[in-house]
C-alpha cells in the first residue's frame, strides 16, 4: 500500500481530508498551516480511515467519523506501507 502525504492550504475549517485513489493507492491532505502536533493527531485520524477501509463502508461519514474519534487507535503496524511526503506552496 502507497500513502502520500501532502501539506499544502486546505479551505477554512478542514485540517485533513484522504483521496482514494483509482490506482489503489492514497493521498491524505494536511492543511500545511497545522502546528506540528495537531497536523500528527490530523494524520493518525487518517490513518484509521484508510486501515478500518472506511472508504469502501456504507456507513455515514458523520458516524465514521465519530467512531474514529472514539477509537483508542494505538499504531498499529504499518509494514508494507510506502509514505511519500510533498510539500506544496
Amino acid at each position: 500500500m502507497t500513502i502520500n502525504i501532502v501539506l499544502s492550504r486546505l479551505d477554512s475549517g478542514i485540517d485533513a481530508e484522504t483521496i482514494p485513489n483509482e490506482d489503489g493507492t492514497y493521498t491524505i491532505r494536511l492543511d500545511k498551516n497545522l502546528c506540528r502536533e495537531k497536523a500528527l493527531h490530523e494524520l493518525v485520524h487518517e490513518l484509521k480511515h484508510i486501515k478500518s477501509n472506511d472508504f469502501e463502508s456504507d456507513l455515514q461519514t458523520d458516524l465514521l467519523e465519530r467512531m474514529g474519534r472514539e477509537s483508542n487507535f494505538i499504531e498499529e503496524s504499518f509494514k508494507g506501507v510506502n509514505f511519500y511526503y510533498h510539500v506544496c506552496d
